[in-house]
């Protein structure tokens, strides 16, 4: 039956098995696995995911996987299930009034771009010190007698002066927050350097011959320990962590 789904609703099967226990697969290699198949993957957004995972339909009609808020580090279902029926928001204020998440949450939801489409022309670290300040005025009201000054209100888009988050620091961002690479591979980057070095991709392999020695690169994301007799976990040598690394994460 498995099968079957993933033949034939493929975007369908990938939404059901991220959202349910992947079991010895950490999420990161299923989505890895839809992708390659050609799934478009969604990432977080506050204006688009649910609490849980769900196919979603692409502008140019294909069907996609979107990104739960349920993955968010740290979120609670209350919170995940606000934030999905309170939508959609005008703009962040809008959804820092009626969402109501704790700001460890909306910090991390900005800096998975999940906050973006709720204030065009800001970047990420812009969007941080618009909560920031939304924070403070909350704090504040929440203190009686506390004599009120005219607040300025968030700055405006560009002026802060501070630097945009790079490429590099986005991927790390979702790495971290929501353990997954979700808008891109993490060994894109280094696809035109793993091709000047004669790198093989993982979905070229099947050209090679059986036993033919190929050249492989990838990050670890999970080693297979089985148990020994004794109860404890055999550990895995360089060379074979080092080729688990290759096939688990291979371009």
């Amino acid at each position: 039956m498995s099968a079957w789904l993933k033949a034939h609703y493929p975007a369908t099967f990938y939404a059901g098995l991220l959202e349910h226990d992947p079991g010895m697969y950490p999420k990161r290699l299923v989505l890895a696995d839809a992708r390659r198949r050609g799934i478009p993957i969604l990432p977080v957004d506050v204006q688009h995911s649910d609490a849980h995972y769900r196919t979603e339909t692409t502008d140019d009609g294909r069907l996609a996987v979107r990104v739960a808020l349920a993955d968010v580090h740290g979120i609670t279902d209350d919170q995940a299930q606000r934030i999905a029926t309170g939508r959609p928001y005008t703009d962040l204020a809008d959804f820092w009034t009626r969402a109501h998440p704790s700001q460890p949450i909306a910090e991390r939801l900005a800096r998975i771009g999940a906050l973006d489409t709720l204030a065009p022309g800001a970047h990420r670290r812009e969007i941080l010190l618009q909560i920031d300040e939304l924070h403070r005025t909350r704090r504040a009201a929440a203190i009686p007698d506390q004599l009120l000054l005219t607040h300025p209100g968030p700055p405006p888009a560009g002026s802060t002066g501070l630097p945009a988050m790079t490429t590099g620091e986005q991927l790390q961002a979702e790495l971290e927050v929501i353990g997954m690479d979700a808008t891109r591979h993490l060994m894109e980057p280094f696809h035109p350097l793993l091709a000047e070095l004669g790198v093989t991709p993982a979905h070229r392999l099947a050209e090679h011959r059986s036993g033919e020695t190929v050249l492989v690169a990838g990050a670890k994301v999970a080693i297979q320990t089985p148990p020994m007799r004794s109860g404890r976990r055999k550990s895995s040598s360089p060379s074979t962590t080092a080729a688990r690394a290759g096939t688990d994460r291979s371009t």
